[in-house]
């Protein structure tokens, strides 16, 4: 389940997972993005992660407060006011700032386009990535997000509600 941006959609995902632009436009808006069903007022109040649309993290404060000192390399927060079904609930949504060479593309498999350019189907990741990053994104296919082994220890450990799937 998903949260979408209300506006600049584009503006947002070039900014947040492509990092482009300076930002700058965040000082005069605050984010909004509307739950996609499936949500509730129930789980966006117990739950510490939200995808939002393009690939972007949403964490709630929760996850900020205890995790925010650990991930402030690898994360930069924004505000943003998460709205379903008539209320609001405060996250942050997280512009990573750690790129790594995450996929094994020799492992990987890719769909063939009609012009012959390939884009990544399914992701292999590398065993041999540094420990160095709680959250990262691949350099080359820069919507893919990987928390590492450490992330997810620290949230577990911490009692904060994400449910971490397995890269794809």
């Amino acid at each position: 389940n998903r949260v979408d941006f209300k506006s600049s959609r584009d503006r947002v995902v070039d900014y947040f997972v492509y990092r482009k632009g300076d930002g700058k436009f965040l000082s005069f808006v605050t984010l909004l993005a509307v739950a996609q069903e499936g949500h509730t007022h129930a789980t966006l109040a117990e739950t510490d992660y939200v995808e939002g649309s393009g690939g972007i993290p949403l964490f709630s404060e929760r996850f900020v407060d205890n995790v925010g000192n650990a991930i402030d390399t690898d994360v930069k927060f924004h505000k943003c006011i998460v709205e379903c079904r008539g209320r609001n609930f405060q996250f942050l949504a997280g512009q990573t700032l750690q790129t790594r060479e995450l996929v094994d593309v020799t492992r990987s498999s890719y769909h063939t386009l009609t012009d012959g350019s390939q884009i990544l189907e399914r992701a292999i990741y590398r065993t041999d990535i540094s420990s160095d990053f709680l959250l990262a994104r691949e350099r080359t296919e820069p919507s893919r997000l990987l928390a590492s082994k450490k992330l997810r220890e620290l949230a577990l450990s911490s009692g904060l509600k994400i449910r971490f799937l397995p890269p794809i």
